[in-house]
């Protein structure tokens, strides 16, 4: 099975990015704080979206769609993006599988404690 996507770095470990979840690889944007979170924030085609920080290398911010949602991620390094071969967990880099990044797991671990939170403008 051949994969098209991006291969990706952080601190010295590969992973992989499906090339459909990725809508645009960007080295000019500027990621604030959203305060109160752990995310950033940036503008992207107009719009603000949320920004994962998924480590402290990598000046790339990786946009992606998660069902519907464009969120961008910051602090992987983009390496090679093209096809690769592999499976349903990962693909083939000089003949080392290198595992899927769930970038949506990834988000839902940030939104699950907020949904146990009572929301205070609701009092």
């Amino acid at each position: 099975m051949a994969w098209a996507g991006v291969l990706v770095q952080k601190q010295g470990a590969l992973g992989f990015i499906p090339a459909s979840l990725v809508r645009a690889i960007r080295y000019d944007c500027v990621v604030t704080p959203y305060p109160g979170t752990e995310l950033g924030m940036t503008l992207f085609a107009g719009r603000v979206i949320p920004v994962l920080n998924l480590g402290d290398g990598g000046r790339a911010l990786i946009v992606c769609d998660l069902d519907g949602e464009l969120v961008g991620v910051s602090g992987l390094e983009p390496l090679q993006s093209g096809l690769f071969d592999g499976d349903e967990k990962g693909a083939l880099h000089d003949h080392v599988l290198v595992p899927m990044l769930d970038i949506q797991a990834q988000m839902e671990q940030w939104r699950a404690p907020r949904r146990t939170q009572e929301d205070p403008w609701l009092t």
